[in-house]
């Protein structure tokens, strides 16, 4: 399952809730094609992994993501483990976003 955030409290909140999880965010935008390109991909992963928390921010709609986490580009991808980031990028490499989904997942 996929949740989707509207603002950076949110974002904040789950992060803490996490605990010791993997937790998996995409910040995309409904006007950008590479976001919509990914899409399909961490649908299947979040189905395949209910143990990870899948987050999704649209910067369209909490603009204040943008400026709070240096977000560069579009589609861009964060993992955390708690609070704690691990790695960023963007870009819509398919096959980076699953290697290192499946270099942090110690538990899968």
């Amino acid at each position: 399952m996929i949740k989707e955030l509207r603002s950076l409290g949110e974002l904040d909140s789950a992060l803490k809730s996490a605990g010791k999880k993997l937790v998996f965010v995409n910040y995309s935008s409904p006007k950008c094609g590479l976001c919509k390109g990914t899409d399909r991909l961490i649908q299947g992963l979040a189905e395949e992994r209910p143990h990870i928390v899948f987050l999704k921010i649209n910067t369209e709609e909490v603009k204040e993501c943008i400026d709070a986490f240096g977000i560069t580009g579009l589609p861009a991808f964060q993992y955390y483990r708690g609070p704690i980031k691990l790695y960023e990028f963007a870009g819509a490499n398919k096959d980076h976003i699953l290697e290192k989904l499946c270099e942090f997942d110690v538990d899968f």
